[in-house]
């Protein structure tokens, strides 16, 4: 039995008042400490403000826990302006709520690769951001960030 405060008594807590964390989203896959965010080829702003919003449930709940968060553009065709912003503004607040490890991107395109990189240049997060051609070379990476934070 755990215990917790209640009107300034201590109380017994059982297994029923225990809200248990909820599932990862379906764009969302966690292996130890490195969480993998995949999209689509396509999605509309409300797909995407849904996982974002399960994605927060999901990462208030590991609030202790620190992430290597990759996420994996590889497959994206198309996102319009809207949705770039939703995604900018969810990953900057996840962050500062959780602050990660380390984050990686996978991207198709060089040319983006590119511009991303140059982003990270001049907005520099606090935490190191490597973008990646592979998916399979960004978890390399992110689980060698893992391994060598304590």
């Amino acid at each position: 039995m755990m215990w917790a405060r209640s009107r300034g008594r201590i109380r017994g807590v059982s297994s029923r008042d225990v809200v248990p964390a909820p599932a990862a989203p379906s764009w969302l896959a966690a292996d130890g400490g490195v969480v993998v965010i995949s999209f689509p080829p396509s999605y509309s702003f409300e797909e995407l403000d849904a996982q974002f919003t399960e994605m927060e449930r999901w990462f208030l709940a590991r609030i202790t826990t620190r992430h290597v968060v990759v996420v994996d553009l590889f497959a994206v065709t198309s996102s319009n302006a809207r949705n770039r912003a939703r995604i900018a503004d969810a990953l900057g607040e996840a962050a500062t709520k959780n602050p990660f490890l380390a984050q990686g991107y996978v991207i198709r395109s060089v040319a983006l690769r590119s511009a991303l990189t140059a982003v990270h240049w001049v907005r520099k997060p606090p935490w190191p951001v490597r973008v990646f051609a592979a998916r399979a070379d960004a978890l390399d990476w992110a689980h060698t960030m893992v391994a060598e934070k304590p």
